[in-house]
Formats: structure tokens, C-alpha cells, sequence
């Protein structure tokens, strides 16, 4: 995750998350081996069918549920960047499939405010939650610190020409 002023800080903001093909491939590897060892290691457990295999069954669509996931996020993961610029905002998100592109002028940006994301088992990390017009939300990737995140969402509530409530 980063935020990169451009050369001319005051013009452009860019929040960019890469999801690039080494991670997909790594990520879908792992769970076609994670999905073949599961079946291989559990599946001659289910037949003949009869009381053990209801437990087994469970155990195996378990695994099978958490390595399709990273098979899933693997081909379906997007590659997200924000860019505020002079006239517009353009948020665009690649992924293998195509790449999306949503173009936004300054009334259709109402708010931006900087939001934490609570983690469990790591520090929190930032987020800015961008209010749009008609009523949707939008939370850009992960930001390192709360600071970085203020300073963003302080950012584009400049670009909107509003005042920071700060």
C-alpha cells in the first residue's frame, strides 16, 4: 500500500494497492495444493458411507472451503488505485479480467474521512472512507498509519474545497 504525492503535491494525490501476478501465482498454487492433499488425505475416508463420514465430510469441505478461497482471490483479486487530481478523481481497479475505471467529478465527492481497521492479531491499520453523492461509501486500501490516513482524507477534502473538521 502507498500514497504518493506527485511532483506537484498539491494537484494530485494517488493511493495505489498492487496485487501483482507473483502473488496471485503463489496464492493459487497454494490453494490447489492445499485443495489436492485435503481430498487426498481425507476423501477415502467418506466411502463406505456411514457415521464417520459425516465428521470426515465436515473436516473436508473445511479445508476445501479455505484453500478455494486463496484459489478465488487468486483470479479474482483486484489490483485498486485512487487518483485525486486538478478536475476529477478516477478510481480504477485491475484485474485479470479487465480493469474498471469510475471517473468522478467534484459533486459527485461529498466527504472523506479517515477510519481505522481493527486487526486481531497485527496493528491497526487506516483507511479513508470516501462519501459519495448518492449515498455509497468507498474505503480505499490499507494505509500504515493513522497519519498517513488523515493526511490523505485532508487531501481530498482540500480537493473538494471544504474545510477539514479536524
Amino acid at each position: 500500500m502507498s500514497v504518493l504525492p506527485s511532483a506537484n503535491a498539491s494537484s494530485e494525490l494517488v493511493i495505489s494497492q498492487r496485487f501483482g501476478p507473483r502473488l496471485r501465482l503463489v496464492l493459487a498454487v497454494l490453494g490447489l495444493f492445499g485443495c489436492a492433499v485435503v481430498f487426498r488425505d481425507l476423501g477415502s475416508g467418506l466411502w463406505p458411507i456411514g457415521l464417520n463420514s459425516l465428521f470426515i465430510g465436515t473436516i473436508l469441505a473445511g479445508g476445501m472451503f479455505v484453500c478455494g478461497f486463496l484459489v478465488l482471490s487468486a483470479f479474482f483479486g483486484e489490483c485498486v488505485t485512487v487518483v485525486v487530481r486538478d478536475n476529477f478523481a478516477l478510481i480504477e481497479r485491475h484485474s485479470p479480467f479487465g480493469v474498471r475505471r469510475e471517473i468522478l467529478s467534484r459533486g459527485a465527492v461529498t466527504s472523506a474521512r479517515a477510519v481505522p481497521n481493527e486487526w486481531d492479531s497485527r496493528a491497526d491499520t487506516w483507511r479513508v472512507a470516501i462519501a459519495f453523492a448518492d449515498g455509497r461509501e468507498m474505503l480505499t486500501p490499507d494505509l500504515a498509519s493513522r497519519a498517513e490516513a488523515e493526511n490523505a482524507a485532508m487531501l481530498i477534502e482540500r480537493w473538494l474545497g471544504q474545510t477539514s473538521s479536524r
